[in-house]
């Protein structure tokens, strides 16, 4: 142990001033985000003076990652572990007190400082911190998977020049990857990939810091990260992702009763127009059917395939996530088509073949809230405010929104729902909405994680919408009633709508229009 706090003390003297930099940099991000959650209607009414110097200190927040690459990559590298000439092999360091060395003066000028920032902002925001402990610990657990990482990267690479390179090529990596998905088809939709390959970078950064420290192998671990890559390519070039979306997502048997029914909506088609070189977009109207009122469906993805004697289309799966309620209006399917396949297309009438798949939620556990005040707690949620001049001005008024301060985690699905009549707001801000109609506001969250692991408080906004015209309402306001309710997941499936004799007519150049025949 003594050999152990000796490196650590001698490191902690030679790189003071990283730490220092490190250290203010994150102190700053503390006040920038306390600033922004406790004043979150407060941009409006900045000077101009003090709007400048809340966007530099907000620009200066953005170098704390990089204030962390650099302490990191220094201390690894102040004992090389590349080449063969390191000075550290002749004195009496034992290899694993070395590495817990390096391990412990990254958790005491990273890890910990986070660990106190995520409870100090806790504490000022309202949420006290020892409520929370499993969520911190969460953080500091995904956090210690990013500091490996880069911890790899550095004991790999002899110098900070080196070690950016790596990064630059670390991220040219992730372009072609993002890259590559697009060329696979039903990749970007399939929810069924396997969560376990998300370790196997984590657990090979670890093989490589066992490997240079105790063997000091950086051909063999260099090796390491370009088989990573090349697996997780193949990974994701031969995944099966068409089985997995039959699996998440069954296809209803025939002759079973479909708690929803998606029809061609019986309004006048939509203009197709060009929205980039080379494709045209068209709107396909469809509704909903037969939804019961307890009930709600998210869109999840569909995949569509036109085709007539000129010429076929499919494409692909298009991810969705967008909620449908009984009361609901058409809405419309956006198709980016070809321009090629686009002009066969026109040629002649086509069969289109709609597969749709959905998550079937029921509403369930709904109470009433009554909004008490411009400051209220929602124990679903977090700390609410009402902001006077926050989202939508018309002339010279506001309407007024919500801002809640969330710790940590969001709610699965929380569903809030007003009824425009019982609006409590001036008459002053209603004029402009479609009062009498329901308007809902939906918070979903990821069920079991925290929802993003370097801010311990998030801020959300409850608009209040109305599904139906896509416009916001005002409020909700003290003393305005709210429905509160959390819908859970009956079943996902897919269904199969099979349309024929439609034809797509060009009605002037780039223009056309989806007409079914009857």
């Amino acid at each position: 142990m003594t050999q152990i706090f000796n490196i650590f003390k001698k490191d902690a003297r030679r790189h003071w001033p990283e730490i220092v930099i490190s250290l203010a940099l994150m102190g700053l991000s503390t006040r920038v985000l306390l600033r922004e959650l406790n004043h979150p209607f407060g941009g409006l009414r900045t000077v101009a003076i003090g709007f400048i110097f809340s966007q530099i200190e907000r620009g200066m927040v953005t170098l704390v990652p990089i204030a962390w690459l650099l302490l990191i990559t220094r201390v690894i590298q102040g004992e090389s572990l590349v080449g063969d000439r390191q000075f550290w092999v002749t004195r009496p360091y034992d290899w694993k007190k070395l590495l817990a060395a390096k391990a412990l003066f990254i958790g005491a000028f990273i890890s910990v400082p986070v660990l106190i920032q995520d409870a100090v902002i806790l504490a000022a925001t309202g949420f006290h911190p020892t409520a929370y402990l499993s969520g911190l610990l969460y953080i500091q657990w995904s956090l210690l998977g990013i500091l490996v990482l880069i911890a790899a990267l550095a004991a790999v690479t002899a110098t900070v020049g080196q070690m950016f390179l790596a990064l630059l090529a670390v991220v040219l990596y992730a372009a072609a990857s993002a890259a590559l998905v697009q060329l696979i088809p039903f990749a970007n939709f399939s929810p069924g990939r396997s969560s376990s390959f998300e370790f196997l970078p984590f657990v090979v950064a670890c093989a490589i810091l066992f490997l240079q420290y105790s063997l000091r192998r950086t051909l063999t671990s260099r090796l390491l990260i370009l088989a990573l890559g090349v697996a997780l390519w193949l990974t994701e070039a031969v995944t099966p992702y068409r089985r997995q979306i039959n699996e998440s997502y069954p296809l209803l048997a025939a002759g079973s009763p479909a708690p929803i029914t998606i029809i061609p909506a019986n309004v006048p088609s939509p203009n197709c127009f060009t929205s980039s070189p080379g494709r045209i977009t068209v709107q396909f109207p469809i509704s909903v059917d037969g939804l019961p009122e307890d009930s709600i469906v998210e869109l999840d993805g569909f995949i569509v395939s036109l085709s007539n004697p000129s010429g076929h289309w499919e494409s692909g799966w298009q991810s969705q996530n967008r909620l449908l309620f009984s009361d609901q209006k058409p809405l419309f399917l956006d198709l980016q088509i070809p321009q090629k396949n686009f002009e066969q297309l026109i040629a002649a009438p086509v069969s289109a073949h709609f597969l749709i798949a959905y998550t079937l939620y029921r509403n369930q556990n709904q109470r009433t809230f009554v909004v008490p005040g411009e400051s209220f707690s929602l124990p679903e949620l977090g700390n609410c405010m009402v902001g006077a001049d926050y989202h939508v001005r018309f002339g010279s008024s506001y309407w007024p929104g919500v801002s809640c301060l969330a710790p940590l985690r969001r709610p699965t699905f929380l569903l809030i729902t007003s009824d425009g009549a019982a609006n409590t707001c001036p008459e002053n801000m209603r004029r402009y909405a479609n009062i009498g109609t329901t308007a809902r506001s939906v918070i979903q969250g990821s069920s079991g994680s925290v929802e993003d692991i370097f801010l311990p408080v998030t801020q959300i906004f409850l608009n209040l919408t109305n599904w139906e015209t896509q416009s916001t309402n005002p409020g909700p306001c003290p003393g305005t009633p709210l429905t509160l309710s959390d819908p859970k997941v009956v079943s996902r499936n897919r269904i199969e709508l099979q349309l024929d004799n439609m034809t797509i007519t060009e009605l002037s150049p780039g223009v056309g229009r989806i007409i079914p025949h009857p």
